[in-house]
């Protein structure tokens, strides 16, 4: 019965309880290391026992683990060494790795191949005057529990000229949403990068956030407060400040219709799913940006 843990541990517990009460009754000090090699506690078989199980339970532990971690079987044992291997093969070598990549270039699209071209005119050209440039960018996220790499975005190269409005398409999973967080500072690109009024994303941020607004997939606001200091607390941020701050909050209302009726003095909390969204876009434009993302 000592083969099953709870056992042992119980024997265990057991004997040591018995050789304290007897130490306590005859003034004794309970059990010592050379007591070990009393048979009639058993206490070094208990031990022995412990040792070898807590070392096959770990390697058992680690199995399960891994084996649940891609959704497979316990009764498949295989299942775990091909995640083993999966996990820790070497990197495919460089000629199979060139070949795959001219096959990706060879099945470029027309018009995705004269944008690149358009882009590395642009690139060569110091006087290019575009709002947004992005060269070659590209975004993996390293893959967890031995899945692999998720790449969101291949290579995207795009020229963007000033006063264009441009409209990014795609289903679930394109990239959309990694390329504008990448846009907009929130996650850096994995390979190349992009340009907004010349300044680069990788370093030029902060540059870039003054002169860029943003108006996410998701509202972002203060239930407790009113549009109106929403307006107030994003002007500030874009450095307006006297009249010209209460203009730009009081233009910024009047243009998605939140001024009249003292609409904007209300706590956001009251406004419906449309206002909030208004109120957003009002957030994007406030103090005239040079350029502005809508997720």
């Amino acid at each position: 019965m000592e083969i099953v843990p709870g056992f042992s541990l119980y024997r265990g517990l057991y004997e040591l309880g018995q050789y304290a009460f007897s130490g306590n009754a005859m003034g004794a000090t309970g059990m010592m290391w050379e007591n070990l090699k009393d048979p009639i506690n058993g206490m070094r078989d208990i031990l022995i026992v412990m040792t070898v199980e807590w070392a096959l339970m770990l390697v058992l532990a680690f199995y399960l683990d891994q084996v649940s971690s891609i959704g497979g079987s316990v009764g498949n044992p295989l299942l775990f060494f091909r995640c083993l291997q999966k996990k820790y093969a070497p990197p495919l070598q460089s000629s199979f790795v060139q070949q795959n990549h001219k096959v990706a270039v060879d099945m470029e699209k027309a018009d995705v191949a004269q944008e690149r071209h358009v882009v590395e005119q642009l690139l060569m050209d110091s006087n290019a005057n575009q709002a947004i440039i992005c060269d070659n960018l590209r975004k993996v996220y390293p893959g967890k529990d031995g899945n692999p790499d998720k790449l969101a975005v291949r290579g995207l190269s795009l020229a963007l000229p000033k006063g264009q409005c441009f409209g990014m398409l795609g289903p679930n999973g394109a990239g959309k949403t990694s390329f504008i967080s990448m846009m907009v500072g929130l996650t850096k690109p994995t390979s190349g990068t992009a340009y907004a009024h010349g300044m680069d994303i990788r370093m030029d941020m902060d540059d870039i956030y003054t002169n860029m607004g943003v108006c996410p997939q998701h509202d972002l606001l203060w239930e407790t407060l009113t549009g109106k200091e929403h307006l107030f607390f994003y002007a500030r941020l874009k450095n307006l400040k006297g009249a010209a701050l209460v203009k730009a909050v009081n233009d910024s209302l009047k243009s998605v219709t939140l001024f009249h009726g003292g609409v904007g003095d209300k706590q956001v909390g009251k406004y419906s799913g449309g206002m909030k969204r208004r109120l957003s876009v009002a957030i994007s434009l406030i103090g005239d940006p040079k350029g502005c993302l809508h997720g």
